[in-house]
């Protein structure tokens, strides 16, 4: 009884453990169900609200988007490299050059004709200067830059450069009505000459009216650069003196942009369906066509000296192989020739003083504008060439190629020299290097 009544109480014990962790993990799960009930429940109660909020979007009209015609030619411009960003690299531009352009942004130049009735080559400096400070005065805008004059310069052909105090005023004072208004208050005979940028375009149609206004325009328009940045075009050979057969010639365009010039230099120009490839007009040191010397032009020169160093014009020389170098006082070459010592000396002189000539672009803020050529060498190209001699021995003379006829036509004509080939009869083979002879067999005769 005693042992019945204490498996009793162990296994009540047991039941109401075991059923108490039942009702506590019931309890826990109802309670996570209270929760998620909860939630699901404040989450219904936004729903109205965002319905709401939908309706108008859903039942608004759908809006059409205007289709997009981009042509294939807008799709090559955006690719182009004249159009993406440069990369940020380290260029080749030197400070020097950096600071002569901002000077040259903030030139304008004055042509004063001679007919002007208080400016002439008599006139002070000091009336010059407040002649056109009062013209910029007058033009002055309350909203627009301040208009004050830096620096006056004289030219040597009687122009005077005038330098701003900034960029901003230049470009300011060369649009077409200001340019016009400041004209007029400096006198009829004074114009303001807008700075050019030139390019060579080689291999020009000679059938292009090149002085047509018209063209121009469709130049511009084709190549996508701004309107009326192409101010003058002209053929650098004169076309009565072009030959019959010539279909192209060479010319010299001038721009008023820049940017246009070195997009022209970057992307080509594309010309009566055919792409040209124009490049930068650099310096040259100033020739006299007249007496071939340096330094001045032939207008203003006196002497009569020709090539051949006769009394009489280079359109009346009749000496075609005669050469003399005004420069060398030599005869083995012309005055116009591109190795004469004394041009090459030229050239040297002005592309250091002109660093512009060794920058393929026109330098402008642009960072891939800023870059240089490289440096040409500077002693003789020496080209590569094989060697005259032969380096490996020569072979053997005396190989030919002979029949077994000719070999024993040579045998019995000369039976008594030594054979380099094998001895041969109509008999026996005898090899080199054997003792006995190979007999072979002649086939018989038909009977």
């Amino acid at each position: 009884m005693e042992t019945n009544r204490t498996s009793a109480e162990s296994l009540s014990r047991t039941s109401a453990e075991s059923l108490s962790r039942t009702v506590e993990e019931a309890r826990n799960e109802l309670h996570g169900v209270a929760q998620y009930i909860s939630d699901t429940a404040d989450e219904l109660t936004g729903i109205p609200a965002q319905i709401k909020e939908a309706i108008p979007i859903i039942t608004a009209p759908p809006t059409q988007q205007e289709p997009s015609h981009t042509t294939y030619r807008e799709v090559l411009m955006m690719e182009s490299p004249f159009n993406r960003p440069a990369p940020n690299t380290t260029t080749c531009c030197s400070d020097d050059t950096r600071a002569n352009t901002a000077i040259k942004d903030r030139q304008l130049l004055l042509d004063i004709g001679q007919d002007h009735p208080s400016i002439n080559e008599d006139t002070p400096r000091s009336e010059v200067i407040n002649q056109i400070q009062k013209a910029l005065t007058n033009l002055q805008d309350p909203n627009g830059p301040n208009l004050r004059a830096k620096a006056l310069t004289p030219t040597h052909n009687g122009r005077y450069i005038i330098e701003l105090a900034s960029a901003e005023a230049a470009t300011w004072v060369r649009d077409p009505i200001r340019k016009l208004i400041l004209m007029e208050s400096l006198g009829s005979s004074v114009h303001i000459k807008d700075r050019t940028f030139n390019l060579l375009v080689p291999f020009v149609p000679i059938t292009t009216k090149v002085d047509d206004k018209h063209m121009l325009r469709e130049i511009e328009k084709t190549n996508n650069i701004p309107s009326n940045s192409i101010t003058q075009m002209k053929w650098i050979k004169d076309p009565q003196r072009q030959g019959r057969n010539q279909r192209v010639a060479h010319t010299l365009m001038s721009l008023n942009n820049p940017k246009a010039a070195n997009k022209l230099i970057c992307d080509g120009m594309y010309l009566d369906y055919g792409r040209l490839h124009p490049y930068k007009d650099k310096k040259e040191a100033l020739r006299c066509l007249k007496c071939q010397r340096w330094g001045h032009m032939a207008k203003n020169c006196t002497d009569v000296k020709d090539t051949c160093t006769g009394e009489h014009r280079h359109s009346k020389c009749n000496s075609y192989s005669t050469y003399y170098c005004i420069s060398c006082k030599s005869s083995p070459h012309s005055s116009s020739d591109k190795e004469c010592p004394k041009y090459k000396a030229q050239l040297e002189s002005l592309n250091a003083r002109t660093p512009e000539n060794s920058m393929p672009y026109f330098p402008t803020e642009e960072p891939w504008t800023q870059v240089s050529l490289p440096p040409k060498p500077s002693g003789p190209i020496i080209h590569s060439q094989p060697p005259s001699e032969r380096t490996h021995p020569p072979g053997p003379t005396n190989i030919q190629q002979q029949t077994i006829n000719q070999m024993l036509q040579q045998q019995e004509q000369n039976p008594q020299q030594t054979p380099s080939a094998p001895i041969i009869n109509r008999r026996t083979l005898v090899p080199l290097g054997c003792s006995k002879p190979i007999r072979t067999s002649t086939p018989s005769s038909p009977r």
